[in-house]
């Protein structure tokens, strides 16, 4: 069944922001540094999933691969509701099928780009509410949750391979207050008066939770919001996460986590029927060169 406009919207907020479509780059900072194809390639795919269990049907078997960035990085993302998935770029159109993907596929040319830009942001909310972030409850003011995204080509470190390249893809979490507030520093920024702030700069940034990743030429991977509890047909939680829920079913509307709050239409009085699926694909030249021609 094709999801109704009137649940697309609230995530249709999370494309928008990333300027997404057609050859659209990241908008804070300069623009991609790099020519060509070279860089990092964003899709963004809205998956209807009411029951929370077809996006775990279908990834269970990816969900054991291995994830170019540090063990305790994913695992700390996995308790936060954000699972990182490795794949084979050659796999993503039979996984898009498989998915059900809502169309169209919004898609985007991000390149390199060494300052953080806006990757997806979620459903803004009012009042202050408390989430767990990396094991401490933090007490957050009206706003919402983005991810904040950043690369740029490094060597490998790889002594048998000396010149070969990787794309590094950073990505943070982060807190941004309402738009409406009325305090007079918003005031002076919405009119104009003071320099518009750099994305990393708007918000506060989860840096417990930054996440760094390695990708070779081709490589995928997927980020997927899903209770940190919510075992997949098939697949073992990683080591030391929490044990799987008994009570398996959609997102609970009243709290949740934060890839639930960045990835999903949370605020739906249903539950969460709607995730967005980060899918980012890595374009890395044959040789790392310090002075690209």
């Amino acid at each position: 069944m094709r999801a109704r406009p009137a649940l697309l919207a609230p995530l249709a907020l999370a494309l928008a922001v990333s300027g997404c479509g057609s050859g659209a780059t990241v908008a804070d900072g300069p623009a991609p540094s790099s020519p060509g194809d070279v860089g990092l390639e964003v899709s963004w795919w809205v998956v209807r999933d009411p029951d929370a269990e077809h996006v775990g049907r279908v990834l269970a078997s990816s969900a054991s691969n291995p994830v170019p960035a540090p063990p305790t990085q994913v695992l700390q993302w996995w308790s936060a509701g954000l699972r990182v998935v490795g794949v084979d770029a050659d796999r993503l159109d039979g996984l898009l099928a498989a998915l059900r993907v809502t169309p169209p596929v919004q898609r985007a040319r991000m390149g390199t780009n060494p300052r953080w830009g806006v990757l997806a942001a979620g459903v803004p909310w009012s009042g202050a509410r408390t989430l767990d972030v990396g094991g401490e409850a933090l007490r957050l003011p009206a706003g919402r949750l983005r991810l904040l995204v950043r690369s740029w080509i490094a060597p490998a470190g790889d002594p048998a391979h000396p010149a070969a390249a990787r794309l590094r893809v950073d990505l943070v979490p982060q807190h941004v207050g309402s738009a409406d507030t009325e305090d007079p520093e918003s005031v002076r920024r919405r009119l104009g008066l003071t320099p518009r702030l750099r994305a990393a700069e708007e918000g506060l940034c989860f840096e417990r939770l930054a996440l760094e990743l390695e990708l070779a030429d081709g490589a995928a991977v997927l980020l997927v919001p899903d209770l940190p509890g919510h075992a997949w047909s098939g697949w073992d939680p990683p080591a030391g996460a929490a044990p799987p829920a008994d009570d398996l079913g959609p997102f609970a509307p009243a709290a949740p986590d934060l890839g639930g709050l960045v990835l999903t239409d949370w605020s739906n009085p249903s539950g969460a029927a709607l995730r967005v699926i980060v899918v980012l694909r890595a374009h890395v030249p044959p040789r790392f060169e310090l002075f690209p021609r």
